[in-house]
């Protein structure tokens, strides 16, 4: 049909399967794909079903690159160009969390070298769809917006473990650190931009910050 990614309910549940968050559901309708389609799709990879079409026509891969995200960005290249969404009311996926998964081993990773790799992953995202101006109609730009909002995520999780502003200086040549720098606070939350603020006008305070909060969480 002219269905191109099915959404379904899912939830979350610990690896012994006791205990479950609350479900992710949706009301049934239909949506059309393009740019707003990303911001409306929650929700693990998983928990959908892609027509091959969208692999035939476009080409869709996972990056090979990265060892975190792939998934997360295949499916909002998914969104962006799939002619139609269908939300599905039934909770058919269940993510079981695993101590040895990829994500769990990421925790052990410098948050520097965990979040750049994504950060050049979003990025080259935004290149690929823009490839397909004639099908979507107008350029994306949501991997740029989220390229800025994880440097932000970058910058609060390297201050939690207590690291030095020695590496901070070293990525502030970074190409897409600017991404962070210029957030237009209409792209992202509004904590998220106050974060942004507080780093620019006084970041020995956003660290003081950030350190507290991995007391806390420690």
């Amino acid at each position: 049909d002219d269905i191109d990614v099915y959404l379904f309910g899912s939830v979350n549940c610990t690896e012994d399967t006791r205990r479950f968050t609350k479900p992710l559901q949706f009301t049934k309708s239909v949506i059309t794909g393009g740019n707003s389609a990303i911001w409306k799709t929650p929700g693990h990879f998983g928990a959908n079903l892609y027509n091959i079409r969208l692999f035939r026509d476009y080409k869709i891969r996972f990056n090979q690159d990265l060892k975190y995200n792939e998934d997360v960005i295949l499916k909002m290249q998914c969104v962006v160009l799939a002619s139609n969404i269908k939300y599905m009311s039934p909770v058919l996926h269940v993510y079981r969390n695993n101590p040895v998964s990829a994500m769990k081993r990421s925790k052990l990773i410098a948050p520097i070298d965990y979040y750049l790799p994504m950060i050049e992953g979003w990025v080259a995202s935004d290149r690929y769809l823009n490839s397909f101006t004639h099908i979507i109609g107008e350029e994306c730009r949501a991997g740029k917006v989220l390229a800025g909002i994880y440097f932000g995520d970058m910058l609060q999780n390297h201050f939690m473990l207590w690291k030095s502003f020695e590496r901070i200086r070293e990525i502030k040549n970074h190409p897409y650190y600017d991404l962070f720098v210029n957030m237009n606070s209409k792209d992202v939350s509004k904590k998220q931009y106050n974060n942004r603020c507080l780093y620019i006008s006084h970041p020995k305070l956003f660290q003081f910050k950030y350190n507290m909060i991995g007391i806390v969480m420690c």
